[in-house]
């Protein structure tokens, strides 16, 4: 799992951490803040696999990326 604490406290936003895990997972991260996801949903599914609201969205955005 990726030291989201360890990134955030070398200085890197909640932003920053997001988008490069949507990159390094092949995650249509533009897609999904689109359709309305905010970056804590996102951060979360990427990080951890947690399912947020809309688990099915963002699964079909995922298989699309």
């Amino acid at each position: 799992m990726f030291d989201t604490q360890g990134a955030k406290n070398a200085g890197y936003s909640d932003d920053e951490i997001t988008d490069f895990l949507a990159k390094e997972k092949g995650f249509d991260i533009g897609a999904a803040r689109k359709s309305g996801y905010n970056t804590s949903d996102i951060l979360t599914f990427l990080n951890t696999g947690a399912e947020p609201k809309h688990t099915a969205e963002l699964d079909a955005l995922n298989d699309a990326g």
